[in-house]
């Protein structure tokens, strides 16, 4: 039996699939630091079931789960599958290859495998008892598992000697015979609770028993003072049925008066219906109207609130009319006098330009006559500049 082949998606640093082969011989991977050669053993210690996380140098479950870089997308899922030759029947299956795997997700769930099929890690511990192989077994060493077997301590290197012996299964096996030995003592504990409560519900049971055979007595005695009572009271309902017959002549002679008299009220009671009928047509038609009327009232009183609201309007507009009207007339005052005044303005603004164009008409001949003198001098040496060059 030799592990043959290793599988690896998306586990801590391995975001591609990665399937690593091995001979039935010794194989080693080397590597420089960084390179992820750890991260293949903490893949072999997960697929067989390890739980701890800082076991496999991870601070929460989720951290296995390639995390992604600036190049690539983080996964949502992490699998591992380690290939098992079991040619020498070591493993209790008839399979000669046997692959495990194990598959967790992001958000918490993880699946067992086993040859393709879903199974419990109970059941992949329980392949692989006595074999040496598991995620704290001599199959995989690591430098403090070596510093355990070294060391003087008896109950560090047990577990490891055990393993080794084949005697695990057997403790395992006296283990869950231990907790099935606990439950049934418990059951048993419990059944003998159940009996005692049984046993007081048998005796209250057997109280309730004679209770009932009690008030079944009682029943009986109290049936027989009922028909008693009910023999007296027919013989009573006897003797009044008698003194009612011996009455129904004079009721029923009470009863033919009666009638006659109710004939006779019915007589008038018509006759004072058609009387009311009338009354009542009359005054149906003095409520109709006096409907008619207060809707004409009604109607008058409507125009007059709108006519008054119209004169109210109307002295409204008169008197702000009359405001408009005065402030009209003072602005038509004040707007004469400043008329008047910009007229005065207007007069003197004349004569100042009047003036003005005389100085300016002044001053410009002054200019023209500088401006001929300046050409003339200008003439005068440019002429004299031209001798000069003849001479």
């Amino acid at each position: 039996m030799y592990l043959s082949k290793l599988e690896i998606f998306g586990f801590k640093s391995f975001a591609d699939k990665t399937t690593i082969e091995f001979d039935s011989g010794v194989c080693a991977i080397v590597g420089p630091n960084g390179s992820g050669k750890s991260n293949i053993v903490d893949a072999l210690r997960w697929v067989l079931g390890e739980q701890g996380d800082k076991i496999l140098r991870s601070g929460k479950r989720e951290d296995i789960v390639f995390n992604g870089t600036k190049f690539r997308k983080p996964l949502s899922i992490a699998e591992v599958a380690v290939t098992i030759q079991n040619n020498k029947n070591r493993l209790p299956t008839e399979y000669s290859e046997v692959q495990i795997a194990r598959r967790f997700y992001r958000s918490g769930e993880t699946e067992y495998y086993l040859n393709g099929t879903r199974v419990r890690l109970k059941d992949i511990r329980e392949l692989f008892i006595d074999t040496g192989i598991g995620p704290d077994a001599y199959s995989v060493i690591e430098l403090k598992m070596v510093e355990t077997i070294l060391s003087d301590i008896k109950h560090e290197r047990r577990k490891l000697f055990e393993e080794a012996a084949g005697v695990v299964s057997y403790k395992h096996n006296r283990d869950l015979t231990f907790n099935r030995l606990d439950a049934v003592h418990e059951s048993l504990l419990r059944v003998n609770d159940i009996i005692r409560e049984k046993q007081r519900n048998v005796n209250a049971l057997e109280r309730q028993a004679k209770r009932n055979e009690e008030a079944k007595l009682v029943s009986e005695e109290l049936k027989t003072l009922e028909l008693k009572v009910s023999g007296y009271e027919f013989k009573v309902l006897l003797g009044e049925i008698e003194e009612i017959k011996s009455k129904e002549a004079g009721n029923l002679n009470l009863k033919k008066t009666l009638s006659e008299e109710i004939n006779e009220n019915d007589i008038v009671l018509d006759r004072y219906r058609n009387e009311v009928e009338t009354i009542e047509k009359k005054l149906s038609d003095i409520n109709i109207k006096l409907s008619s009327k207060k809707e004409e009232l009604n109607i008058l009183e409507k125009e007059t609130l709108v006519l008054e609201e119209k004169i109210k309007n109307l002295n409204n507009d008169i008197s702000r009319l009359t405001k408009e009207n005065q402030q009209l007339s003072d602005n038509r005052i004040r707007n004469e006098e400043k008329r008047s005044g910009l007229n005065d303005k207007i007069k003197v603004l004349a004569n100042t330009i009047y003036v003005s164009e005389i100085s300016l008409n002044e001053k410009k001949a002054k200019v023209d006559d500088s401006i001929r003198i300046i050409n003339e001098k200008k003439n005068e040496m440019l002429e004299l500049g031209k001798k000069l060059k003849d001479i």
